[in-house]
């Protein structure tokens, strides 16, 4: 018996250094001890405001089951136009990030009661992001995975899934939309996904996310060295000089014939 209690015990222990080990492959969003830093870039009078930026920084905290998924809530303090001030409290909110088998859901518990999805991470190459009906979105449009790769991000040394989202047309146009990473969400939109963007008239960034005080992701350093991630096309998602955007800051696909947009922060009337 004895030989077979060890043989048992050495099982064990390896199944549970297995399990250990998968355990850590994937980084939740929900991990307590994460902060987002976001900033909005205003992209309305900016004859008036050319290099207006509003920062604010969010948290994730509490535990709670909505839809038999795990939520939690959304604290937040805004740090007006000074990214260095800390004088601000943080603030609960009526939102919620939930997360369950690499798909994320939002929640806004002062306009709706149902969660919705905003990124998932669970998805392949050539793969769709169905998203909800909820979000408004257009019809002839849908998103897809361009590229999936496990990379190494510069402030980090921990290898994390980053997805390329893009935006397909019906009549078969592309353009990049977003990147979606591991543990830190949208580098557009932060940790709520497709509905990051909460300030109408601003551009939304995601500058920074720490793990308990340790930086995982940082915009800067990823910028300096033209590395958003081992994708094909990382530029598409930060560089804002050639994109046109309309008036609640979301990219405009194609070159705009008339109407009113935004570019390099100044307003266009074509």
């Amino acid at each position: 018996m004895k030989p077979f209690r060890k043989l048992f015990i050495l099982l064990l222990s390896v199944s549970c250094s297995i399990m250990a080990y998968a355990q850590k492959e994937y980084d939740s969003l929900l991990k307590e001890g994460k902060v987002w830093t976001m900033s909005y870039k205003a992209t309305l009078n900016p004859e008036v405001y050319p290099d207006l930026y509003h920062y604010s920084k969010m948290m994730l905290h509490g535990d709670t089951l909505i839809s038999e998924i795990p939520f939690k809530q959304i604290y937040e303090k805004g740090l007006t136009d000074n990214l260095e001030d800390e004088s601000a409290e943080w603030k609960a909110t009526r939102q919620f990030v939930g997360e369950k088998d690499g798909r994320i859901f939002y929640l806004n518990g002062d306009y709706s009661v149902n969660p919705i999805g905003v990124m998932d991470f669970s998805l392949n190459v050539n793969e769709v992001f169905d998203g909800d009906e909820n979000i408004d979105i257009d019809v002839n449009e849908y998103y897809i995975v361009k590229s999936v790769s496990d990379t190494i991000l510069l402030c980090s040394d921990d290898k994390r899934r980053c997805l390329e989202i893009y935006t397909k047309e019906l009549e078969g146009n592309e353009y990049a939309t977003d990147t979606w990473i591991e543990g830190v969400g949208s580098v557009i939109y932060g940790l709520k996904g497709l509905y990051g963007l909460s300030l109408t008239g601003s551009t939304p960034k995601l500058l920074r996310c720490e793990d308990n005080g340790v930086c995982i992701f940082s915009a800067d350093e990823q910028e300096k060295n033209n590395q958003t991630t081992s994708m094909s096309s990382p530029k598409s998602i930060f560089q804002y000089n050639n994109t046109f955007f309309d008036l609640q800051g979301r990219p405009v696909k194609n070159m705009p014939m008339h109407g009113i947009y935004v570019k390099d922060g100044k307003k266009v009337v074509k």
